[in-house]
């Protein structure tokens, strides 16, 4: 009985430590080869998107319930098997304690969508959206700094 009640408390203490925060998780998987990264900071999001011609999907019809200061996105098609080891690592991210929430965890026939937020639902600072393509073997990150208003882009 000891040694299962040791075991149990050694298999719950070192949890965090194989979890991983989300900044490690994104240089992670930026650092491999064949990644793109892009990176948008404030001056060139200021204007907005579609006034820099910038064309980043559903983000250009955001207005006002989101103001960016930055936009990070991470993505690498033809990923093959690394695309498992990823949805693992993306599902073991220690949220809490860098403060993100779950908003959206869903898995379906092999892609994996994880929406994650820093802040509250009416006036979030951070938005982060982590998705993957089993059929494409595609994976992408999107992260989004500045002032985001999740609760009403959610009612869209």
């Amino acid at each position: 009985m000891k040694k299962l009640l040791a075991t149990l408390t050694v298999m719950l203490l070192s949890m965090p430590i194989m979890a991983q925060s989300l900044q490690k998780f994104i240089d992670k998987y930026a650092a491999m080869p064949g990644v793109e990264k892009m990176i948008l900071g404030p001056e060139m999001l200021k204007e907005g998107f579609s006034k820099n011609n910038i064309n980043i999907g559903p983000l250009n019809e955001m207005g006002d319930k989101m103001k960016c200061d930055s936009v990070q996105i991470i993505s690498k098609e033809n990923c093959g098997k690394k695309i498992k080891k990823f949805i693992k690592d993306a599902k073991n991210i220690n949220i809490e304690a860098d403060g993100y929430k779950d908003i959206m965890n869903i898995t379906d026939d092999g892609d994996f969508i994880r929406i994650l937020v820093r802040g509250e639902m009416k006036d979030a600072t951070e938005l982060v959206v982590i998705a993957t393509d089993h059929d494409d073997n595609e994976f992408a990150v999107v992260r989004v700094i500045g002032k985001i208003d999740v609760e009403s882009l959610m009612n869209q």
